[in-house]
């Protein structure tokens, strides 16, 4: 990781670490820097919110995908957005998608957005 995604990265973490809070807890903060150190995820941050994105290549589509994110929405959607929008269409994403909880989906909806699909998920351990 770079100085300056550390120095991002210790001055937006707290927002990361509350959306994990909200998460299925598929990972923790600490996969979540490893894999920032690593290049896997890429950080994304704002005066008052931050990011967490990755691309994905499906056999038929390359999506830029927010695994996290917490902070201001107005701040993600109306500044952050446009920006991972550029970024992805450089990159050659056929789409963006975000993994979040329902409260996305107001906010999402009033930027352009749409729910594509839903997850739902059974736990198998007791």
């Amino acid at each position: 990781m770079s100085d300056a995604v550390a120095h991002e990265w210790e001055r937006c973490r707290h927002y990361i670490e509350a959306a994990l809070q909200h998460s299925p807890h598929f990972e923790s903060i600490e996969d979540v820097e490893q894999m920032l150190g690593e290049g896997t995820y890429m950080l994304w941050t704002g005066a008052d919110c931050a990011l967490v994105t990755r691309i994905v290549i499906y056999p038929n589509k390359k999506i830029f995908e927010v695994v996290h994110g917490g902070g201001n929405k107005r701040e993600i959607i109306e500044r952050l957005g446009p920006a991972l929008e550029e970024f992805a269409v450089n990159q050659g994403c056929d789409a963006l998608a975000v993994i979040g909880r329902k409260g996305w989906i107001r906010e999402g909806e009033r930027a352009g957005w749409h729910l594509g699909y839903v997850c739902m998920m059974k736990s198998l351990k007791q």
